[in-house]
């Protein structure tokens, strides 16, 4: 059983029996993300958007490149994580200072799609790696909750 997204690639790369030791990664990296976005977004956030996407771009590159190395996969995996954590940050900031009065709005709309965008994104890989519980729970919405159906 899959515990995890990541699992099928970390299968591919060789490190499945890590499992563990990535998502501890994972965890820390983000968290680091956050601490150091939140210490530099007041003093460059353009400077540090800019950075950000371009070693998030350079991470994933190593992530598709060098995957038969499992030292450069756990440190891609790090930097990638480590400039996504930051990303809402960013992306709010930036927001909230164009669109001045107008910033509750705007904040709400980039949330809602950052929100659609993660969801969409692991329903899409869910149907990758699990295409029939995908077509059956999604293409014909049998999803209820409570889980069996409402109690009668």
């Amino acid at each position: 059983m899959r515990v995890c997204k990541i699992a099928p690639f970390l299968d591919f790369v060789g490190l499945a029996q890590r499992i563990d030791l990535v998502l501890l990664v994972l965890g820390v990296a983000f968290i680091v993300g956050i601490g150091v976005t939140g210490t530099w977004v007041d003093r460059g956030l353009r400077v540090l958007t800019l950075l950000s996407l371009a070693v998030f771009a350079m991470a994933a590159l190593a992530l598709g490149m060098a995957s038969s190395s499992p030292n450069i996969v756990l440190l891609s995996v790090a930097i990638w994580v480590l400039t996504f954590g930051g990303a809402p940050t960013l992306l709010q900031k930036a927001i909230a200072d164009t669109a001045g009065d107008g910033a509750d709005v705007a904040q709400s709309i980039l949330v809602t799609n950052f929100i659609l965008a993660v969801a969409g994104g692991g329903t899409a890989a869910h149907g990758r790696y699990d295409s029939r519980c995908f077509s059956k729970n999604i293409l014909l919405g049998s999803y209820s909750y409570p889980p069996n159906g409402p109690r009668r």
